[in-house]
């Protein structure tokens, strides 16, 4: 009797074919994938609408951003608050309302240092320009601009 050496280690033999096997592990694939889907998609998503908003963003204000106007102290500025912003630009910075004092923020805190009112609240900073409101109850509240450096503006840009 003679021996036949196999070296095939003897854990399956060839003629069989293991057929359910590659279906189980196609399942197990796409319910990885499923996990995957559910679990990360809501993220993937909201990092891709951010990254349209920036973009959407970025185009909207090149389009409505940059006309000269000749003849307005400050230039170019045109958009939504750009006429509140002119108009608190040529006023004196103790005079300024909350619309024009928060419509001033809003321009500095998207153009920074390029924003036209920049050098007016800057002033009024450095002055200790102090400003009042009163309030419903009869009171007067009493505040001032203490800073206006920061890092980044509006947009997440630098």
């Amino acid at each position: 009797m003679q021996r036949q050496l196999t070296f095939g280690g003897g854990v399956s033999p060839r003629g069989i074919r293991l057929r359910g096997q590659s279906i189980i592990e196609y399942v197990l694939i796409i319910a990885v994938i499923g996990l995957v889907i559910v679990f990360a998609g809501p993220s993937v998503a909201g990092a891709i609408r951010n990254q349209f908003n920036l973009v959407g963003n970025t185009v909207n204000s090149g389009a409505t951003g940059g006309v000269e106007d000749g003849g307005t102290s400050g230039g170019g500025s045109t958009g939504a608050d750009s006429a509140t912003v002119q108009a608190a630009i040529a006023k004196d910075a103790k005079d300024w309302t909350l619309g024009e004092q928060k419509a001033v923020a809003e321009d500095i805190a998207t153009k920074g240092k390029a924003s036209p009112a920049y050098a007016k609240a800057k002033a009024a900073m450095d002055a200790g320009t102090k400003f009042t409101m009163k309030l419903t109850d009869g009171k007067t509240l009493e505040y001032r601009i203490i800073g206006i450096n920061h890092d980044d503006l509006a947009d997440g840009s630098g």
